[in-house]
């Protein structure tokens, strides 16, 4: 199940890659008070870039953390999956 989040932390280095390029082509264009909105967003696109790339970095303010949204960040089938073995394991758990 480790494909899971590797296949998912990919897809987070490609999406931050893609706005920092759009960030760049961006900046020439904007105001000061949009500068400031988009430094932020940059800054978290950079995070997910450092290791390990394509986990976010920034659900805490108060201590590091390094985690997956499954469900902003996993793909349909993934869930799927989660959801099977999930309900296998707790379901049970729950019914007693």
């Amino acid at each position: 199940r480790i494909d899971m989040a590797a296949r998912a932390a990919l897809r987070n280095v490609q999406k931050a890659k893609d706005e920092l390029v759009l960030h760049d082509i961006s900046a020439q264009l904007a105001s000061e008070d949009e500068e400031t909105e988009r430094d932020a967003l940059k800054n978290i696109h950079e995070k997910v870039l450092q290791w390990p790339e394509g986990w976010k970095k920034d659900r805490h303010a108060s201590y590091p953390t390094t985690d997956l949204n499954v469900v902003i960040d996993f793909e349909m089938e993934d869930m799927a999956v989660i959801k099977r073995i999930l309900d296998a394991r707790l379901s049970p758990l729950l019914e007693r």
